[in-house]
């Protein structure tokens, strides 16, 4: 099943903001930078229920963010700036579920500079 198991069929981007930590439950790699923001990718997995799930890349907007290793997984974690109101747009962690080459070229036609106007910090 896992051989024939078709790759590349879905492609999913989700954005939340003022998120400080995001927990990594599969190994990452760190990959280049985006648009100044930290840049992780997990790999796909072949799950006997639901088929081949596409790994995450993950780009983290905004100050201070830091990786810290958790044994085999990691955790990306931003400092909060209490001064500042809860409405205030602090930190944005862009997910993309796809294929590494198609959530490459997702990458490409985001418009970092125009979410990164949206933080205030």
């Amino acid at each position: 099943m896992e051989k024939m198991a078709p790759h590349d069929v879905m492609a999913e981007i989700y954005v939340t903001a003022n998120n400080f930590s995001e927990v990594f439950y599969s190994p990452v790699k760190q990959k280049d930078p985006v648009a100044g923001g930290l840049v992780y990718r997990s790999e796909g997995e072949f799950s006997r229920d639901r088929g081949w799930e596409e790994g995450y890349t993950y780009v983290f907007l905004g100050k201070d963010w830091k990786f810290r290793a958790n044994g085999l997984y990691g955790t990306v974690e931003a400092a909060i700036n209490n001064k500042l109101s809860n409405l205030t747009v602090q930190t944005m962690v862009v997910w993309i579920q796809a294929d590494a080459a198609r959530a490459q070229e997702l990458i490409k036609q985001i418009d970092w500079e125009r979410l990164k106007k949206l933080i205030k910090n």
